[in-house]
């Protein structure tokens, strides 16, 4: 009789659970601002009997995988709604939060960082999935409900039992093996984790400080999972938001005692020379390839359509027809997944910080990954590492296997991962706070290794005008639809952070930006962009980014006639010549032309 109970309250249980999950997801449509308020008052009620739940019933010692996982999976659905803390009556918001990250780490503590991991076993690995994206999702509610900013220390875990880390307590080192785990979706979602932690001076810190004993210290961590062609787009995008949020912090120029942020500290094994701050920081680009990495990022970005329908689409049959745009090769047929399992895009909730102004890059690519082989150009192998960076043993001088230590190893074809649009994005977010913290190395740099001409050569408006195209055209599959849109919104992403990262340039040293190849090929697609007609066809989330692209543009346009107007005013009136009738109609549309004043100095 205690077995049929039992058994009859698991299955109501996940009964239940699966409905108030496909419940929240009709939430999502509502418009009305009544209805709204009810919604969120469920989602708040739902997330307090969910945590209950979870301490009474699914008690980490219980040990009841199915039903934690259900309790989790549930908890993931009601965090994921910005807001979801906001409306309770007899609680407040932070403090809903804290008790959210109290639970959610104890469960993270037992099934994952007690047992080192699941390297050796898949135990529990729904469970930390969940759990992780449960933690991505509150990182960004306690960023919008905090009273202050003193809320990191929240995240530590304390030490554990052991004698030899009695007085060593854990801080933010369990995030750690996360980020080196079998599973890409826990990979990135950890590393987001560690990206929102680290968009806070504390949060940089105390993941700094928690990392000293782990080779390569976070930079060189970080640094790794970056440049490593093996990892997901996803993954490596993540690292860059990380590095990105750690030069906001002003480095030092040379080594300042009782200084509580010295940045990367490497040590040169021969000579015995210890470098920190931003001499350190160049040491590291240099010791990695930093940029000639950034340019095989470029050679091997894939600019289609990720999906594996190998069917032509109608857009490229309208663009046949019609005759316009032919220089395009969608060489999707060429890729072909390694098993039928795709990813869908994960959590949209990842933080960077620009030193300028803040941007967040919010949208995550469908991974592929390539089974043919990369281009010719390979990238040359590091010699053997004299370098070594804070936290690295002197002694270890034998090559590892390990994750750290991919990107100096030889990679094979069927080892690189596709490179997205996305992460080109965060690249070049990145590369502006480095133009930032040490300009006239970086514009050496640039310069030297062509960069921004490769990644200007990734601004195809032909591309987009196409896939334009399709989203104003009825598709036989509504599937086609979401592919094409999500290809749109990643391409005008692109174009918005190079922008961001050619105008810094233009600030910086309008050389880096006045050369014939970079400049004559972005101004003619520059116009291209600024033609489109976004009011007719396309629903509001693309004519908003389309908008926000055209903004950035202009702001990019205004800067370059402002900082060398004399020798860059006939390119650009040639390439403005050839699309005049078009922008001129753009321009003279009532948002465009809203759009026009903003950018406007």
């Amino acid at each position: 009789m205690d077995d049929t109970k039992t058994a009859v309250r698991r299955q109501l249980q996940k009964e239940l659970i699966t409905f108030f999950n496909t419940l929240q997801l009709s939430f999502m449509s509502v418009t009305d601002r009544k209805d709204l308020e009810l919604a969120g008052y469920f989602r708040t009620e739902l997330a307090l009997k969910l945590m209950q739940y979870l301490r009474v019933t699914d008690a980490p010692h219980f040990y009841g995988l199915p039903s934690l996982e259900r309790t989790l999976r549930g908890m993931v659905h009601v965090t994921a709604v910005p807001g979801w803390s906001s409306y309770s009556v007899i609680m407040e918001p932070f403090t809903i939060c804290k008790k959210y990250l109290a639970g959610l780490l104890e469960v993270i503590s037992s099934f994952y960082v007690e047992w080192r991991g699941n390297a050796m076993s898949f135990m529990g690995k729904g469970v930390t999935k969940c759990t992780i994206l449960c933690l991505l999702h509150l990182s960004h509610e306690m960023m919008a409900q905090a009273p202050n900013m003193d809320w990191v220390s929240l995240w530590f875990l304390p030490c554990d039992n052991s004698e030899e880390q009695f007085t060593s307590p854990q801080g933010l080192a369990w995030l750690i093996p996360l980020w080196v785990d079998r599973d890409p979706e826990v990979k990135f979602t950890s590393l987001a984790i560690g990206s929102a932690l680290t968009s806070l001076e504390a949060g940089c810190l105390a993941l700094a400080e928690s990392c000293q004993n782990i080779s390569g210290g976070l930079w060189g961590t970080v640094m790794n999972i970056l440049l490593d062609q093996s990892e997901c787009s996803m993954v490596r995008r993540e690292a860059a938001f990380i590095l990105q949020n750690l030069l906001v912090i002003p480095l030092p120029t040379e080594e300042v005692k009782d200084s509580i942020w010295q940045g990367p500290c490497v040590h040169d094994e021969e000579s015995g020379l210890s470098l920190t701050g931003k001499p350190a920081l160049q040491a590291l680009l240099y010791h990695y390839h930093f940029y000639e990495h950034l340019n095989e990022m470029v050679r091997q970005c894939y600019l289609g359509r990720y999906t594996f329908d190998l069917n032509c689409s109608l857009g490229d049959s309208l663009v046949a027809e019609k005759n316009s745009i032919s220089d395009f090769d969608d060489s999707i047929s060429s890729w072909r997944p390694l098993s039928n399992q795709s990813q869908s895009p994960s959590s949209q909730s990842t933080s960077e910080t620009m030193i300028i102004s803040p941007a967040h890059s919010l949208e995550n690519a469908v991974e592929l990954q390539a089974t043919t082989s990369p281009p010719a150009s390979v990238i040359h192998e590091v010699p053997v590492n004299r370098l070594m960076a804070q936290g690295q043993s002197d002694t270890t001088t034998t090559p590892s296997s390990s994750p750290q230590d991919s990107p100096r190893s030889t990679i094979r074809p069927n080892q690189c991962a596709v490179v997205t649009p996305p992460l080109l994005s965060a690249v070049c977010g990145l590369l502006d706070n480095l133009l930032i913290v040490t300009p006239k190395d970086t514009g050496t740099a640039l310069q030297q290794a062509h960069t921004l001409t490769a990644l200007s050569s990734l601004v195809s408006s032909s591309l987009l005008e196409r896939c334009i195209l399709e989203m104003k055209s009825p598709l036989p599959r509504s599937s086609h639809m979401e592919y094409t849109k999500i290809q749109v919104l990643f391409l005008l992403q692109f174009i918005s952070s190079l922008s961001h990262l050619l105008q810094s340039c233009l600030l910086a040293d309008t050389q880096l930006v006045m050369q014939d190849e970079l400049l004559t090929p972005l101004l003619a697609n520059t116009f291209m962009v600024l033609s489109i007609r976004s009011k007719n066809g396309l629903e509001p989330e693309l004519s908003a980014a389309v908008h926000q692209a055209w903004e950035d543009l202009f702001h990019l346009l205004a800067t370059l006639l402002r900082k060398c107007g004399r020798t860059s005013l006939p390119s650009v009136t040639a390439a403005l010549a050839k699309h005049w009738i078009a922008v001129i109609g753009m321009v003279t549309s009532p948002p465009s032309a809203l759009v026009l004043c903003c950018a406007l100095p």
